[in-house]
């Protein structure tokens, strides 16, 4: 996370670290952190200093690298600045630093570009590594800066400049500075070179088992976006809510996203319970088999003392017949396990809750997203009491790919990454990597921020460079724009049907829309791909019009339970949250291949979403509307 404490309490840790390396915003005289909700929470150089001075006056750093804009610039310099702007004769970040016990702070002058400054970290950190000191480092790194540098549609300055600032970068190595004082000793040893190194070292997809217990492998290292939903779930902490249920189309990240919330939970002093619903889909008796998963992971903690619980909850089950059932025999365990000496706060997690609910391919479509039986169902209920009466010794986290009624109050609705995390992503994946800017740019927009996407095209993508270069040689380093072209026709263009394929079979999308959609629900699907932003519930109910308002809120319950709609929430500026809605691009695509009429279709989801902002932009006064 990005907030102040967090910086506090890295520098109270033991041992003392040397180094800061602050990679967010900045501006004259201010460092802009994050505040507790995920919103900008600007701090002023003289307010951090005396933060550092009240928790720890001897642990100020010897090194410090301001890679944000306007390290070195002091705020009397920014004639743009208005009433608020810090008076008084503010020193500039780098400068405070320095006077304050920092021998060596690094800074740039004014603003940078995210991919120079990246460049130019890299060639630092590549000098140190190789003990070499640091004012050779920062060499380096202007080095790294003075290539030539054309900044592209997605490379933005980190203080977000305006499009008169866009441009050639010639001088930009003139922009990063050193404050030095004393011995200029490495800050690091040499590190042996084990492998060969270059300045621009591609990322390494690390993958681990979740918490190693688990059946999912994530990556280690590189967890990209959600951190507005992951700032939600902490505000959600603080208010003492502690169930939760992650809902979201298959391959949108839910577990990866669960992974992070159970990392924070073990931050807080909780650990961590796993429970893989996916293993109990055979099962006739799910509740049964998730029973036995739990006791085996609890006996690997606490051995024979769990056998003795076992036996001794099997003795009072002959005269307690509602002890042979296993939602309650779980419950009364989970409540022994929280009774235990010495025992934290726990955390359970349900991985693929969706095994748990009926699916498309059920003999009934209405059951879709309803529980297999009620001894699940009562399961469910049983643990959500029990969070959210056990005084926050008990929370609940689920992922789950269908929504359901006894999940409203705790839902947390994934969606789409930002662009800018999807730009990032693609830089995790060696054979992607390869591809030029241009078509990277362009696989932004067809990758509909789908993150499963990414890795299943990774791998198509792979065998298309194979045998491209088999016939042509090697791919360009440097492509003209022709030859981006070329690349994207005979590599990137072919691979994406196999893709889209594959989405279809990973989100069961044939069987959603042949057994569980009927023809108001598909036609509502059809027409709400034409919305080119989420929407609010009144606009989705105004492209549902040939079934009266009763069937209309029949076919988005449909949609929604099957998470074929997107629900996206905004928390306002006094705290509630407002709900809208879309479809995820991918299942716009599906939708428009499979429906009979679809030009029909998207010809009336255009007229009636324009008649129905027409009318309300006559009386509304919010600028949206217009």
């Amino acid at each position: 996370m990005g907030e102040l404490e967090d910086l506090l309490t890295g520098l109270q840790s033991e041992p003392p670290p040397l180094g800061v390396h602050f990679s967010g915003h900045g501006g004259p005289g201010t460092l802009l952190f994050e505040d507790a909700e995920g919103g900008e929470y600007p701090v002023r150089i003289d307010e951090l200093l005396n933060n550092i001075r009240r928790v720890a006056p001897e642990r100020f750093p010897r090194f410090f690298y301001l890679a944000c804009c306007h390290g070195g610039d002091p705020p009397t310099l920014l004639s743009t600045a208005g009433k608020d702007a810090p008076q008084g004769g503010l020193p500039a970040t780098a400068t405070a630093l320095h006077r304050e016990r920092v021998a060596q702070v690094v800074a740039y002058f004014g603003p940078v570009y995210d991919r120079q400054s990246t460049a130019a970290e890299a060639a630092f950190y590549a000098e140190i590594a190789n003990g070499r000191r640091t004012r050779d480092a920062v060499r380096a790194a202007r080095l790294a800066m003075s290539r030539p540098f054309i900044p592209a549609v997605r490379d933005t300055a980190r203080d977000l400049p305006t499009v008169g600032q866009m441009g050639l970068m010639p001088f930009a190595w003139a922009q990063l500075v050193f404050y030095h004082r004393g011995p200029d000793y490495p800050l690091d040893c040499p590190i042996p070179r084990r492998y060969a190194m270059t300045l621009e070292a591609p990322p390494q997809r690390e993958e681990e088992l979740v918490f190693l217990s688990g059946r999912s492998r994530i990556l280690r290292k590189g967890f990209i976006g959600r951190r507005k939903e992951l700032h939600a779930l902490r505000h959600d902490l603080r208010q003492g809510k502690h169930v939760h249920v992650v809902q979201g189309l298959g391959g949108l990240g839910k577990t990866a996203f669960c992974y992070e919330a159970l990392k924070l939970y073990k931050r807080l002093g909780w650990e961590a319970l796993m429970l893989w619903c996916a293993e109990m889909e055979s099962e006739t008796d799910p509740v049964n088999a998730l029973l036995r998963q739990f006791s085996d992971q609890v006996t690997q903690r606490l051995g024979e003392a769990w056998q003795a619980i076992l036996a001794a909850i099997d003795s009072h089950a002959a005269t307690q017949p509602a002890l042979q059932r296993p939602a309650v025999r779980l419950i009364v365990l989970l409540g022994t396990l929280l009774d235990q000496p010495g025992q934290p706060p726990l955390a359970l997690y349900l991985d693929d809750l969706e095994s748990l609910l009926h699916g498309p391919n059920t003999d009934d479509a209405a059951a879709v997203g309803t529980w297999r039986s009620a001894e699940v169902a009562e399961l469910w209920q049983r643990l959500v009491q029990f969070a959210r009466t056990s005084g926050g010794r008990l929370a609940l986290l689920a992922s789950c790919r269908y929504r359901h009624t006894d999940f409203a109050s705790a839902l947390v609705p994934l969606y789409r990454l930002p662009a800018d995390a999807v730009w990032r992503m693609l830089g995790w994946f060696s054979s992607l990597r390869r591809l030029s800017v241009a078509s990277r740019m362009r696989l932004v927009e067809q990758l509909a921020a789908h993150p499963r996407a990414v890795e299943w095209l990774d791998g198509l993508i792979s065998r298309a460079i194979v045998q491209w270069e088999d016939r042509h040689g090697p791919l360009p380093e440097t492509p003209t724009a022709e030859q981006a072209q070329v690349e994207w026709n005979d590599i990137v263009a072919p691979a994406l049907p196999s893709l889209t394929q594959q989405l279809s079979e990973d989100l069961l999308f044939g069987a959603l829309w042949e057994r569980v959609l009927d023809a108001p629900a598909r036609h509502l699907l059809v027409r709400a791909t034409v919305l080119r932003r989420p929407s609010n519930w009144h606009l989705i109910l105004a492209l549902a019009v040939e079934t009266g308002e009763d069937g209309a809120d029949a076919a988005i319950h449909c949609l929604r339970t099957a998470s074929l709609l997107t629900e996206v929430r905004e928390r306002r500026a006094s705290g509630s949250l407002e709900r809208y809605f879309e479809v995820h691009p991918h299942i716009a695509q599906l939708a428009c291949q499979h429906a009979s009429a679809t030009s029909e279709l998207l010809r009336q989801g255009h007229r009636l979403a324009g008649d129905f902002l027409e009318e309300r932009a006559r009386y509304s006064a919010g600028w949206s509307d217009d």
